[in-house]
């Protein structure tokens, strides 16, 4: 279990930005109450710290093979009315402000993003360059459901939902060397949503990561 704590001020806000390293795993947190990383703090840091991992993976000195991001406000979520309301007319599907955090997740190959703030559940399919794709693409989960009253997706399916479910729940994520494992499960200990991500060794013929088997049940 990694804990994130506010680790310093910047500009009059707790930043709480860490970076945990836990084996083959490189995990990312930063956020700022009441200024979120999307309107510029805490954007700049991430990129330093993304592009610190690249170079490492460059120069041949880095054994990291998954790379997690997570902060509050949701790139991308179905949610009925925090982004435009849904049943009247037109959804952002996301909060713009962070959205463009999410060209830098492309770039230098994150695996997974974790988001809350929506007190619900919702995966994503990979994603890259704002679509989604069948492999080689960050896929964005909203795990909200661990407390408070929950929120409801909208009546349109947006083409990146993979999965959404109204629920308290918690994500369990495993990693094995190449192998991740993510699986969802509701209070009552029910799996409800899992996908498994094999990464084959990085190449020009081989992409770097491969979403093998999802299972889905509502």
């Amino acid at each position: 279990m990694a804990q994130f704590p506010a680790v310093r001020e910047r500009d009059g806000h707790r930043l709480r930005h860490q970076r945990i390293r836990v084996g083959v795993v490189d995990a990312l947190h930063a956020d700022a109450p009441g200024q979120r990383i999307g309107r510029g703090v805490g954007e700049g840091r991430a990129a330093e710290e993304l592009a610190a991992v690249e170079s490492a993976e460059k120069n041949g000195t880095s054994d990291v093979v998954w790379k997690f991001v997570s902060y509050h406000h949701p790139s991308y979520s179905s949610d009925e009315d925090d982004y435009g309301n849904l049943w009247k007319g037109k959804s952002t599907w996301g909060d713009m402000r962070i959205r463009p955090l999410t060209k830098l997740f492309d770039r230098y190959g994150v695996d997974v993003v974790w988001n809350g703030h929506i007190h619900s559940y919702e995966r994503t399919w990979p994603i890259r360059e704002g679509r989604p794709v069948e492999q080689d693409g960050t896929i964005y989960m909203i795990a909200g459901g661990g407390g408070g009253g929950l929120e409801q997706a909208g009546p349109i399916r947006p083409p990146f939902q993979n999965n959404v479910r109204r629920s308290h729940h918690f994500v369990f994520a495993a990693v094995n060397g190449r192998t991740l494992e993510l699986k969802s499960f509701d209070l009552d200990g029910r799996l409800f949503d899992t996908v498994t991500i094999r990464k084959r060794q990085a190449s020009a013929a081989a992409p770097a990561a491969v979403p093998e088997a999802v299972g889905v049940g509502q």
